[in-house]
């Protein structure tokens, strides 16, 4: 552990808690992108109609990309409380010929990620006791003492305290034979870890509102560019997101940074030293202050790292630089 002894926070945080029954959830994303905005929005509600069939998701969040200029994204983030529902899912005739005859060539391209994370490797983290973020959709969320210190989000991971969960590849670079025209499917090294953390401004006032779009979201999206430009950092890919309303269409005050990074070590490194994420955090203490430390601005965060062969990963008709084919081998 490396909670400091006799460590109290100082501002209350709460943390997903698991039925006993739970050993797993499922994490996927789903996403289309092309050139032209209708079609990729035509394609997402395709998939809509099929999360809402048996066995489909607990909860599903839509959001496009941040920054779209020639090229447009629209991704499902879905989550499963069971693994066996999430099989079922995926094995159902109508899943399986939807996915199975996407076109390998023409202007749209389509990727999914899919994680079945264990619940001892993975933790959550939220600003205060929302039910509406992530797996708190349908998980009880409660206070944690496991935070307000550097290494509280390793420690609040279960298995972090048997393991280092060191990387199984220290450059992972997965091995893609091409991406346009085709279909790449491969699997995650030991350890490979994932962060979703996230922006919810759709209760502050005004004047909070102004704070945080003018002091904070600036950081985080020089944070999240940075990311996204320097594998060296160890993070593989990175995707600033804003969330959509239900028909795909009007954009919400919700964003996220969704993250694949060589492993928790290096994520953590990221957090600590680096002076884009120390802006972040400094931005946000500054805001606490500003407002006398109550806040209506909703933050959170979900980290998991996985054992070897829990993610899938496939690409169909995509561009080299999309998703974790932007770390792959030429």
């Amino acid at each position: 552990m490396r909670r400091p002894e006799g460590h109290r926070p100082s501002y209350p945080a709460f943390t997903a808690r698991f039925p006993d029954a739970t050993d797993a959830i499922v994490f996927a994303q789903f996403a289309v992108r092309g050139p032209d905005q209708a079609a990729v929005t035509a394609a997402a509600r395709e998939l809509d109609a099929l999360l809402t069939g048996e066995n489909g998701p607990r909860h599903v969040d839509r959001v496009r990309t941040v920054h779209e200029d020639e090229q447009h994204t629209r991704m499902a983030l879905v989550y499963w409380d069971s693994v066996d529902s999430h099989r079922a899912w995926w094995s159902s005739k109508e899943v399986t010929t939807w996915w199975e005859e996407l076109p390998e060539d023409g202007p749209l391209a389509y990727w999914r990620e899919v994680a079945t994370i264990p619940v001892r490797r993975f933790e959550t983290m939220h600003s205060g006791e929302w039910p509406d973020n992530g797996v708190s959709n349908f998980t009880p969320i409660e206070v944690t003492e496991l935070h307000d210190y550097w290494g509280g989000m390793r420690d609040r991971i279960r298995d972090s305290r048997d393991s280092e969960l060191d990387p199984q590849e220290p450059d992972f670079r997965p091995c893609a034979d091409g991406g346009r025209g085709r279909r790449v499917r491969f699997s995650n090294p030991d350890n490979l870890a994932f962060i979703r953390t996230a922006q919810d401004w759709s209760h502050c006032g005004e004047v909070e509102r102004a704070t945080y779009t003018r002091d904070v979201a600036p950081t985080l999206r020089a944070g999240a560019q940075y990311i996204a430009d320097h594998r060296e950092s160890g993070c593989t890919t990175a995707t600033y997101v804003q969330e959509l309303d239900a028909t795909w269409s009007t954009p919400q005050d919700r964003t996220c940074v969704l993250a694949w990074w060589v492993s928790l070590n290096h994520l953590e490194e990221w957090t600590v030293n680096h002076p884009t994420h120390q802006a972040i955090f400094g931005a946000f203490h500054g805001m606490l202050q500003r407002h006398d430390f109550r806040l209506d601005l909703r933050l959170w965060h979900e980290v998991c790292v996985l054992p070897a062969g829990a993610a899938e990963f496939e690409y169909v008709n995509c561009a080299p630089g999309t998703g974790l084919l932007a770390a792959a081998r030429p």
